[in-house]
Parts: structure tokens; sequence; C-alpha cells
């Protein structure tokens, strides 16, 4: 039986990144402290999320990745079910003051790590206050 009338297909998980990235603590990130990103997912698709999609969190400065994480998401139900995540990036990893970025990307374990969504957003990391 179809999900819609007049459609045939196997029904299918369709994950995305559900809204924008945000970034804390915010406003101002400093040397050497602790930053996270968090991350809500979507499933916009007619079936279920499976077993071994999977999605990344990562660091950027000056184009290099200073540090990225991924995880195994857990089911998400079809049809706007949400699911959120928070990556943390310890301190000692932003070493420097300047423009940074951070990103999330999701990849389905069919697709063979293919990106099935991705977002970045930059913010900005000013000296340690004494």
């Amino acid at each position: 039986m179809s999900e819609y009338p007049g459609d045939d297909s196997t029904p299918i998980p369709f994950v995305k990144i559900y809204g924008e990235l945000q970034v804390a603590p915010a406003p101002t990130v400093h040397v050497g402290e602790d930053v996270f990103l968090l991350v809500e997912l979507i499933n916009m698709g007619t079936a279920p999320s499976k077993h071994g999609d999977t999605l990344t969190g990562f660091l950027t400065y000056q184009n290099g990745v200073i540090h990225q994480e991924s995880i195994d998401y857990p089911e998400i139900g079809a049809n706007g079910s949400t699911w959120r995540h928070m990556f943390k990036f310890d301190g000692h990893y932003v070493m420097t003051e300047g423009e940074w970025e951070m990103g999330a990307m999701v990849t389905l374990a069919n697709t063979i790590g293919e990106v099935q969504d991705d977002k970045r957003i930059t913010f900005t990391v000013s000296p340690r206050e004494h």
C-alpha cells in the first residue's frame, strides 16, 4: 500500500538538519573555553531512520578541521519526528582568537557515506578575560 495516492514507491527516511545550528556559550566564546553545538534533526520521509545513520559535528579554524565527532543517532520516526543532540568540544581545541566555524552533517547507512545534509555556523573566539 502506498503512503500517498498515486505513490507506488517504497517508504524511505529523509533526515535533514532542522532549523539553524546553535553555538554556546553565546554571544561570546573565549580562548580555552568549552564550546557546544546544538543540532536538531527532522525526518521528513515516510519511514523511520535506520541503525547506522550518523550525525557528525566538527570544529574548524582557517579551513582546517580541529576536531570532529560522529554518532549513530537513534531511530527518528517518520513524517516530521525530530531529535536533538549537543556536541561538546573541549576548551583545549579552542586555542586561538579569531573567526571559527562549526558544522554538522548527516549521512545515511544505505548511502555509503554520501552526505544527506550539512550546515555550518561561524562564530568569533575572543581573548580570555583576566
